[in-house]
């Protein structure tokens, strides 16, 4: 029989768009990653209550960008502060660029379509 010992580094139920469900969570000081793998920066907002990723800043409470996105003039039809294209379900966004699989909003123009 072999037994393994290991630590718990976190463990953490999250809402829709990446805040920490309240006494559901445990994070070690040591951690520092949350939602999607994103950089947590509990000196701004709090413990979990701001996140930040390779090009912009996240606030999950709103599950809103602090700053325009980058490639907004890709995506036209939806807000440039939108986080993973308002379905943090099925998309993810890990660097602040644009949701992975997304990029088709409900209010995108509809040349292409019958």
């Amino acid at each position: 029989m072999c037994q393994i010992e290991c630590a718990l580094n976190q463990r953490k139920l999250f809402f829709e768009f990446g805040m920490a469900m309240p006494g559901r969570s445990f994070n070690s000081e040591a951690y520092r990653y949350g939602y999607q793998g994103s950089e947590m920066d509990n000196e701004v907002k709090g413990h979990g209550n701001h996140y930040t990723t390779e090009f912009r800043q996240l606030d999950p409470r709103l599950g809103r960008w602090f700053s325009v996105d980058p490639l907004a003039a890709q995506f036209p039809w939806q807000s440039p502060y939108m986080s993973m294209d308002g379905n943090p379900v099925n998309l993810t966004d890990v660097k602040g660029l644009s949701a992975e699989g997304g990029g088709i909003g409900i209010d995108e123009p509809t040349k292409n379509k019958r």
